[in-house]
């Protein structure tokens, strides 16, 4: 006999009648939602058994902030090449890494996470925002006194010292990122209980560092790989060491 699942514990048959049912009676239940799906089942002295779900309701919710760590895994794979793609590559790369994270975090109980990797992101961003702002305003003051009479000498010394304390403040700031880029990592290599992670972080920042030369791309490329290796040899997710309680 075939139906659907109406609630737990509850199932509207095509005979037109509501069951009552024993979850251990499912055989093949998986991590996804049971109301909605669709069963087959034996009726045996008005009692449901052999109860096994033949269609599960899909669960958008359920299939972007899963734990089940084939899943994320996939989503990282994805998030791995996805600045490849032009325009929304970088864009949808962060966007699967936060899916990744949120996943990691349910898996995990992690307090910190998700918060290092927002700050090692947003960090250069506005650390670049600073520095360009800071550099053009300079150039700027120095072009505009140059075109004045002397009077406005001290101006540009003050616009272009605060310009250069802009330049510094917004380096530091990018600089600092690492710190937070390397707890971020430090913390997936021990829920993953992967150190091939720290590898490619080491790679990524050396990489960063040596970018104007050839070699630094050669880090570069070995980072993106190291990580996938990483993601493959991922076998279970353990609770952070900093687990809420």
């Amino acid at each position: 006999m075939k139906g659907k699942i109406l609630a737990n514990g509850l199932i509207s048959a095509d005979d037109g009648n509501r069951y009552n049912y024993e979850e251990s009676e499912i055989k093949n239940a998986t991590n996804s939602q049971l109301v909605g799906s669709e069963v087959d089942f034996e009726l045996k002295d008005g009692k449901l058994i052999n109860i096994y779900i033949t269609k599960a309701k899909f669960n958008i919710d359920e299939k972007l902030f899963s734990t089940d760590l084939q899943s994320i895994k996939i989503k990282a794979y994805i998030a791995i090449v996805s600045p490849l793609i032009p325009l929304i590559g970088l864009a949808l790369a962060v966007i699967l890494n936060i899916l990744v994270i949120i996943g990691l975090n349910k898996a995990a109980c992690s307090k910190s996470l998700m918060r290092n990797y927002i700050i090692a992101i947003i960090c250069p961003i506005i650390a670049g925002i600073i520095v360009a702002t800071s550099f053009w305003g300079t150039v700027g003051a120095n072009f505009l006194a140059a075109g004045l009479n002397e009077s406005w000498g001290t101006v540009n010394y003050i616009l272009s010292s605060v310009g250069g304390i802009g330049i510094l403040f917004g380096v530091a700031l990018g600089i600092s990122c690492l710190f937070f880029m390397y707890k971020y990592y430090k913390e997936l290599s021990f829920i993953t209980n992967e150190p091939f992670f720290m590898y490619a972080f080491w790679c990524r920042i050396v990489g960063a560092f040596t970018a104007v030369i050839l070699v630094g791309w050669l880090f570069i490329v070995a980072a993106f790989v190291l990580e996938i290796v990483a993601w493959v040899r991922t076998k279970e997710l353990r609770k952070s060491y900093n687990a809420r309680a």
